[in-house]
């Protein structure tokens, strides 16, 4: 299904009817622009041909609950949309509510979603609800796929309790596909109770929280986990998600076999985000086992010995590497002979390195290369910009020695009629122009919430399948 929509938005950038507005190195498009002429236009085009229906505050002296009745989608504010429910709006099948309220202005208002029976796409991440009574709310909902929330404490106060239990042992949807919470929490708990009304869950996202899961229920359709909570009481989680392709972890205790820390077992993983959020470096010796199906691996904080490098070089299909935030501790990284066959892009950023001994034999098909806030690194070897592959390298100005190296890569290409470069205050970007820019990425969530066109042309193929290519 993701890889059908992404075909759907890639039509629509071919047709200059969206704009790209950011990538990232993996392939589909992370951000989207729209012109806001052309915005307008969607926004009367749906509204005439009862696509979907946006009601603002604005709009409450010309509006009727009538004007709705045989809407589908809707786009509004949640206040408005508690008086609908006298209405008995069983025909809806999305609702969207994008006014931002703010943690502690949590709405008067009581919401009867009983009546909201045929509900497929529920997005209320900008509206705080109570996380105890969220089950209760939306037990009868059993058609729903899409559900984003804001949750806050019992008491109302998102920083009472660094923990916060997701409740929906009471709620009957167990057709739900997408999860997205929100709220000021740092780990969001998920019991037993829980993962077993969400078998059917194929993404799970929490932005900036850990999510702890009793490992009991198998969720064999679930694909993406943002953030995973991993420590000395995780055992045998491996078992819980079988066919995960995208994952992010955070360890967060020591542990004596450290064998929470096996991914060998994940044979359909494709990207890997691993977190050290303690003070002490992960072990030295055999500390990660990655599946050779990895095509993406970011380390953050993880403190390892320059020689596990060997290790992540023999990974097969591996084409994005992101070391981050003392991910490597040591004066050197020499590559010597090991060759990273596919790697497409590399990034080091935040790393306490001196020296980086290098060479085009390396990285024979690296396309980018990214150095960020190595302040102690005294160069990029000059080498490096003899890969036939390169087509961009970007730093920033945090190090002088850095910038010089690159000038001097840039002055040989020069000579050689090769290059083209753009500057801006905080980093400069080196691109070759006689070869091709691509930079690859996922469809995004931020695309999906903040965008009320897109995610209801989205919506209504989730929904009925009725978006077809190359209409617009």
């Amino acid at each position: 299904m993701e890889e059908e929509a992404e075909d759907y938005l890639m039509d629509l950038v071919d047709r200059n009817l969206l704009a790209v507005a950011d990538r990232r190195s993996d392939g589909g498009i992370k951000s989207c622009h729209l012109h806001d002429l052309l915005r307008e236009l969607c926004l009367k085009k749906a509204n005439e041909e009862g696509f979907f229906k946006k009601i603002t505050i604005s709009d409450c002296n010309s509006f009727s609950t009538s004007s709705i009745k045989k809407q589908r989608r809707l786009i509004t504010d949640f206040r408005l949309l508690c008086s609908f429910c006298q209405d008995s709006p069983t025909h809806i099948r999305s609702v969207l509510c994008f006014h931002y309220y703010g943690a502690h202005t949590l709405p008067d208002y009581r919401m009867q979603w009983e009546f909201f029976l045929l509900l497929r796409v529920l997005d209320l991440l900008n509206v705080p609800m109570k996380s105890y009574k969220l089950g209760k709310r939306l037990r009868k909902l059993v058609h729903l796929k899409y559900l984003a929330v804001y949750l806050l404490s019992k008491n109302d106060y998102p920083f009472s309790d660094a923990y916060c239990e997701f409740s929906i042992s009471k709620a009957y949807i167990w057709s739900l596909q997408t999860l997205i919470l929100g709220g000021e929490f740092q780990i969001f708990n998920f019991s037993q109770e829980n993962m077993a009304n969400i078998v059917n869950l194929r993404h799970l996202w929490c932005d900036n929280i850990n999510i702890s899961i009793y490992f009991g229920v198998p969720l064999l359709k679930l694909q993406t986990i943002s953030t995973l909570r991993l420590d000395c009481t995780t055992i045998i989680w491996q078992h819980s998600f079988p066919n995960i392709k995208k994952l992010g972890c955070s360890v967060s205790s020591i542990s004596s076999d450290w064998a929470f820390l096996n991914f060998a077992m994940f044979t359909h993983l494709q990207a890997l985000i691993l977190q050290n959020d303690m003070d002490i470096p992960l072990p030295a010796k055999n500390p990660i086992t990655l599946p050779e199906t990895l095509k993406s691996l970011t380390l953050k904080g993880c403190r390892l010995p320059w020689i596990y490098m060997s290790t992540i070089q023999r990974l097969p299909k591996l084409e994005v590497l992101k070391l981050l935030d003392s991910s490597f501790e040591g004066d050197m990284w020499d590559a010597g002979d090991d060759k990273f066959h596919h790697l497409k892009l590399l990034k080091l950023q935040k790393l306490k390195i001196k020296f980086l001994e290098a060479s085009s034999i390396n990285f024979p098909n690296l396309r980018k290369l990214v150095v960020k806030t190595c302040k102690d690194l005294n160069e990029i070897p000059l080498v490096l910009g003899n890969i036939s592959t390169l087509e961009h390298i970007e730093i920033d100005y945090s190090n002088i020695f850095i910038r010089e190296s690159v000038n001097r890569i840039q002055e040989e290409q020069h000579a050689m009629g090769e290059t083209m470069i753009s500057m801006s205050p905080s980093v400069i970007h080196i691109q070759f122009s006689l070869r091709e820019t691509l930079i690859m990425t996922n469809l995004p969530r931020s695309l999906c919430v903040k965008d009320e066109y897109i995610i209801l042309d989205k919506i209504s193929d989730v929904e009925e399948g009725t978006y077809k290519k190359g209409e617009t």
